[in-house]
């Protein structure tokens, strides 16, 4: 009998999970809440060469720019800096819209996508689900629902009864003057209060003119944004955009009955940036290949679950409690002179905390802060 899978949201996930899916003889049917794949974009499209182009055979046709190099700075005393230097990778800006769109193109002949539906809630019932579509509720076969809905993660709250910390993200495509540009020919996180009490702000090279400035931050942020603008004497914006950014941490159930989660939805990110572009692909492409090869849907479910969490838990958590902490230790930090930490894979964000650590003036500024950093934590780090 034929595996037959809703999924609501068709952005990366839903997309990624589609594409696997594709020639697979499993029935999909999706539900998206805008009229068009990859609008409105609301991410900077920062990945890991090395991961990325691993999964994703199309990449080369969607890459704007790469960056061997990001640099930690406090904008206000610009030589305070620390520079992340990539040894065996590299970060791609990736255009965001065209790698869904694509991804859209590869299987809109094998799956229908319903455009413009929004769900507002569902249940099931033996193997239908009904569908609260506002206007109708519509009854549905399926046999696994995949919700895959973002950051704003409706669904989520309701079905798994979870809270996940989210904050705001706003960002601009700007031309900058030249003698302004020259100074920011890679990724910059600018780490000042200023900016952003509880995250940071960043400055991405589109090009030699154009850049990608944002701010993210639990209020005022479209106010810190125009400030940043303004200290940088932009020339112009070209188009503003951003949205929610889903921090974590991840719960600890990902299904629940016939539903599974997958992504900014369910906090599967990476902690220290945000990231979910990466994490949405892996956890896909794992739910993908177990529905290929396990056709009892509950038995899928509860080994999915299962290898997310056994794999990914613990890590992402503890990354997670280390990140808030770290963000607001180093937002007064004074270094006597630039440091360079050499990193091998850029996904891998506790790697950036252990190798910062090996610096004495790094662990002096934590000692201070001895009382912030619970034991668990400082034995992780350690």
């Amino acid at each position: 009998m034929t595996m037959k899978i809703i999924i609501i949201g068709c952005g990366v996930s839903g997309l990624y999970t589609m594409l696997n899916l594709k020639n697979s003889g499993i029935e999909v049917i999706g539900f998206e809440e805008d009229r068009e794949i990859g609008i409105p974009q609301h991410c900077t499209g920062l990945v890991s060469f090395k991961n990325f182009t691993k999964l994703i055979p199309f990449w080369k046709k969607i890459v704007i720019n790469k960056f061997q190099e990001i640099n930690v700075v406090q904008f206000r005393n610009f030589k305070n800096i620390i520079t992340l230097r990539l040894i065996n990778d590299k970060v791609l800006l990736i255009d965001r819209v065209l790698f869904e769109k694509l991804m859209f193109y590869e299987i809109e002949n094998c799956f229908k996508i319903n455009f413009n539906t929004n769900v507002r809630a569902l249940f099931s019932k033996n193997d239908r689900f009904y569908l609260d579509l506002g206007k109708e509720i519509r009854k549905v076969y399926a046999d696994i629902v995949v919700i895959c809905e973002g950051f704003k993660g409706v669904l989520t709250r309701k079905l798994l009864n979870i809270e996940i910390d989210r904050i705001l993200g706003i960002q601009c495509d700007v031309v900058l003057p030249s003698d302004i540009a020259k100074k920011y020919t890679t990724i910059h996180v600018l780490i000042d209060r200023e900016f952003s009490n509880s995250f940071f702000a960043w400055i991405v090279p589109i090009n030699d003119k154009i850049f990608r400035i944002g701010v993210a931050d639990y209020e005022n942020v479209d106010l810190k944004l125009n400030y940043l603008l303004k200290k940088l004497n932009y020339i112009r914006i070209l188009r503003k955009f951003g949205g929610k950014i889903t921090l974590g941490p991840l719960p600890k159930n990902i299904t629940y009955n016939k539903f599974v989660f997958l992504g900014d939805c369910i906090g599967f990110v990476k902690p220290l940036t945000g990231g979910g572009v990466l994490t949405s692909i892996i956890q896909a492409k794992i739910l993908s290949e177990i529905l290929k090869n396990i056709s009892n849907p509950h038995v899928s479910l509860r080994i999915f679950e299962h290898v997310l969490l056994k794999n990914f838990s613990n890590y992402l958590r503890n990354l997670y409690s280390i990140s808030k902490k770290i963000l607001f230790i180093i937002k007064d930090f004074t270094l006597s002179k630039p440091l360079t930490v050499k990193v091998e894979d850029y996904d891998n964000q506790l790697s950036y905390f252990t190798k910062l650590f090996n610096y004495d003036n790094i662990i002096n500024i934590i000692r201070n802060f001895h009382n912030i950093l619970s034991s668990g934590i400082r034995s992780l780090i350690e």
